[in-house]
């Protein structure tokens, strides 16, 4: 397979990846959304026997929060990278 060159997009849905932005992630920032996330994932059955569990589908609820917590995520980062003096 042919590599082709990274133009900054991700999954081909046009959303630049900030890598400048990226590097500044810290765990605390990603907590909420991993909060968010914790419901939907499930243990049992297979933990036992696999050491692996599953995890539930998101539902629209799920969706939107994920959505609503990036957008507060990349609006904390380009405010952090503003008041460092980067480009945002």
């Amino acid at each position: 397979m042919p590599k082709v060159p990274f133009d900054g997009r991700v999954l081909g849905v046009g959303t630049r990846l900030r890598v400048d932005l990226v590097e500044q992630i810290t765990p605390e920032l990603l907590l909420p959304g991993v909060l968010a996330n914790q419901h939907r994932y499930k243990p049992s059955p297979l933990l036992a026997t696999t050491g692996s569990g599953s995890l539930a589908p998101s539902t629209p609820e799920d969706v939107a929060l994920n959505r609503q917590l990036h957008r507060k995520l990349v609006r904390t980062l380009k405010a952090k990278a503003k008041r460092e003096g980067r480009p945002t």
